[in-house]
């Protein structure tokens, strides 16, 4: 039986989200460095207002489609952000501790330190970097498109992503489930997988696969046979390039 699959929020809703949010509704937000402690991660939601508009079905803060910059170094948790773009861009979660937040449908930038129990389904990371640890979050559908990663990855789950193109050369990825997965194009040279592991389509489908350790849950090596990497297409043209001006000198 086929998994079926996210259907994302139509556009005419994802507006009105946004629509409802205006600047006297999020005073707290709007210049949180001036504050002395605006650095401060020891406590969850420290500048964050109980939200106008209540708590959602799931018992979080209900920011979703909020369309400012969500500040760095924040310590954010059970917060709904689906949906949130900052000014038509996209919103960096760097510097950050977040656990059970909700980012779906999200346009993200850089993110980085700690996430636990997030989620990013239908999230688009396009050209940016994923750095720390993750655990337990959700990238189901998501668009993970030429990024870069040497994050930890436990528990996580990419099932039906599209990881064009994304340098994961470092990262690690502990009992992560890759079902439906693209790895066109990736880069998963000396990538560490602990009890789990991509297909051999997958694989193949790389740029580059050497090096990649595979361990059991006991953290032992397993010996794997890894399929050979697809051929980069610019790699491949400006080797042809070079064989024919080689032939003409």
């Amino acid at each position: 039986m086929a998994v079926q699959r996210l259907k994302p929020l139509p556009k005419k809703d994802i507006a009105a989200l946004r629509a409802r949010w205006t600047p006297d509704l999020v005073p707290n937000l709007s210049h949180p460095r001036r504050r002395h402690d605006w650095r401060d991660k020891t406590i969850s939601n420290r500048h964050w207002e109980p939200s106008p508009f209540g708590t959602t079905a799931d018992g979080r803060l209900d920011y979703r489609g909020f369309p400012y910059p969500v500040p760095h170094y924040q310590n954010l948790q059970s917060v709904d952000l689906s949906h949130a773009q900052e000014g038509g861009g996209a919103t960096f979660l760097t510097y950050a501790v977040m656990q059970d937040c909700d980012f779906t449908g999200a346009s993200l930038g850089n993110v980085s330190e700690t996430l636990i129990r997030c989620c990013f389904n239908l999230c688009e990371f396009i050209q940016v970097t994923l750095g720390g640890a993750f655990d337990g979050c959700s990238f189901v559908q998501a668009k993970l498109r030429k990024c870069g990663s040497t994050a930890t990855f436990t528990d996580c789950d990419f099932r039906d992503a599209n990881l064009s193109g994304t340098d994961f050369s470092w990262a690690r990825f502990v009992r992560c489930t890759f079902d439906g997965a693209s790895f066109k194009g990736c880069d998963l040279h000396k990538a560490v997988f602990v009890g789990c592991r991509p297909s051999e389509e997958q694989l193949a489908a790389c740029y580059e696969n050497g090096g990649i350790r595979f361990e059991d849950d006991s953290g032992q090596q397993v010996s794997v046979e890894t399929p050979p990497a697809a051929e980069d297409p610019v790699i491949e043209a400006w080797d042809r390039l070079a064989q024919r001006l080689a032939g003409q000198s």
